[in-house]
């Protein structure tokens, strides 16, 4: 796919997909780039490694700078934080690169992409947590109570409110 015509899937994707499908799609993006760079490691093609590890950053950044703190305070600055983290780790396999340093970092990713996947099919029941079960749209109640399965990060997209 050339430039141009993803440039141009990417902005119909905005009018058409969900606000938290698009986060779950950046999530996949992320991982895709990232399982490259672990290739790219492994067979020592530093410039690919180098452009996909530009590449992530960019999605990270995108991510963090889309934050919402206003409206999503300290749900927003959870994420902000993970973003962070996520990204001065990014910044480190530059020079470091390090097969086990990018597979903390996928499993992170994996992570919270799944749970974003929860919160996009609607997957939580009354409390606010995970619940596979429960395939119904969720409240703006149940939104709002969105949390990790220990109750420790919340991920809502209405708490976080991402900005257009």
């Amino acid at each position: 796919m050339s430039y141009s015509a993803s440039t141009k899937a990417y902005r119909q994707a905005a009018h058409t997909v969900s606000k938290t499908r698009q986060v779950v799609m950046l999530y996949d993006g992320v991982i895709r780039n990232l399982n490259q760079i672990k290739e790219a490691i492994k067979e020592n093609r530093i410039e690919d490694r180098y452009n996909k590890l530009i590449r992530t950053s960019d999605i990270i950044s995108g991510l963090q700078m889309s934050l919402d703190f206003e409206y999503g305070r300290d749900v927003a600055q959870t994420l902000y934080d993970f973003y962070s983290s996520v990204d001065m780790r990014l910044i480190q396999l530059h020079r470091y690169p390090k097969i086990e340093v990018l597979d903390e970092i996928i499993a992170e990713i994996r992570e919270m992409r799944d749970l974003w996947d929860h919160i996009d099919k609607g997957n939580v029941n009354a409390q606010g947590a995970v619940d596979p079960n429960v395939h119904a749209a969720p409240t703006d109640a149940q939104m709002v109570a969105v949390h990790d399965a220990n109750g420790d990060i919340p991920s809502s997209p209405t708490a976080v409110a991402f900005s257009a």
